[in-house]
């Protein structure tokens, strides 16, 4: 028993290619969120009016979500901070703000998907709320990327444990030292090691989670 941390993407990938149906919310949802993620790595986005290099990178936000934000160095870890200008604006041109998505009649034959793809990440960061605490090693029912495996996905050789699942890819022991990074942050829910709590309490519809 212990505790992991897991690569960025492929914590999101890997719950959206076994736990949901392709024709679902969620699976629309995830997928366009990660085509708009694209590797969730570091990189120059472009140059600033002054000629400064302008990098882009998912940022953590407080209670384990995250947006899409620019940044000045090429770790991404100076925000490029600016009151008028977004990610979306500065990589696109053409930055609409959710509200925009929410309430545009044109966009409502694909409004998940177009809702999804804006810097605040809203839809995708509630799609995945549940997954930003510790939860029990269940068996799933399991797809591959949106269908079935086997027949209805829950003959015994074909469930899949989700903690397995995230073992094998990608993912690293998190001792003392990386806890109290992350707690630092402010970025990660409350999680119980040893005697001690770390990250902060959440809420969700009244109740308080531990």
């Amino acid at each position: 028993m212990g505790v992991y941390r897991e690569e960025f993407y492929e914590f999101f990938e890997q719950i959206s290619k076994h736990l949901w149906y392709i024709n679902s919310y969620e699976y629309t949802v995830a997928i366009a969120g990660l085509e708009y993620l694209q590797d969730g790595e570091c990189k120059l986005g472009g140059y600033s009016n002054s000629g400064g290099e302008v990098y882009s990178a998912p940022k953590p936000m407080e209670g384990g979500s995250i947006q899409m934000s620019l940044y000045k160095d090429s770790l991404c870890l100076n925000p490029y901070d600016s009151d008028e200008l977004n990610y979306d604006e500065f990589m696109y041109g053409n930055y609409r703000s959710f509200d925009d998505y929410r309430t545009d009649d044109y966009y409502k034959g694909s409004q998940a998907e177009m809702m999804t793809k804006e810097y605040t990440m809203t839809l995708f960061n509630e799609v995945y709320e549940e997954f930003k605490y510790c939860t029990l090693c269940l068996d799933y029912p399991s797809y591959q990327d949106g269908y079935f495996i086997g027949d209805t996905g829950t003959d015994e050789g074909d469930l899949i444990n989700q903690c397995w699942k995230f073992y094998s890819h990608d993912s690293y022991h998190c001792n003392n030292d990386c806890i109290a990074s992350a707690h630092a942050q402010g970025t990660i829910t409350t999680l119980k090691y040893g005697d001690k709590f770390f990250g902060k309490l959440q809420s969700i519809q009244g109740f308080v989670l531990l």
